[in-house]
């Protein structure tokens, strides 16, 4: 349940329209909130491109995920990319790294990066 408090001064549809994204943003679930993305495996999130089966690196927000909040997962000081992920029985091949991939990490906190042969592309 949510309560929603809003000045009385504002426009009835300045009201309306705050209450109406509040709902919205409640409602939906984290990844829809989150960047999009597929599937997430070893604190990276990545979109599958199911035609050619290769998969993209994209940004996370690490903040949005309980788990993380709560420190029962958290992020480690050292990524290795690999070169392939499974999502259901299927290999795909990690070829690119997305615009703003680990804008998330904070200022320091990613002290080393491993990027696969297989990257062809990065932002």
């Amino acid at each position: 349940m949510c309560t929603f408090a809003f000045h009385q001064n504002l426009p009835r549809a300045a009201r309306l329209c705050a209450a109406l994204t509040a709902v919205v943003l409640t409602c939906l679930p984290l990844s829809a909130i989150n960047e999009q993305y597929d599937v997430f495996i070893d604190h990276l999130a990545y979109v599958l491109n199911k035609s050619n089966h290769t998969a993209t690196v994209v940004p996370y927000d690490y903040n949005l995920n309980e788990d993380y909040v709560k420190g029962i997962r958290r992020l480690p000081d050292t990524l290795d990319v690999p070169s392939t992920i499974v999502d259901m029985g299927v290999e795909y091949s990690v070829v690119a790294i997305g615009k703003k991939a680990f804008m998330y990490y904070e200022s320091g906190a990613l002290n080393s990066l491993s990027l696969p042969t297989t990257v062809t592309r990065i932002g």
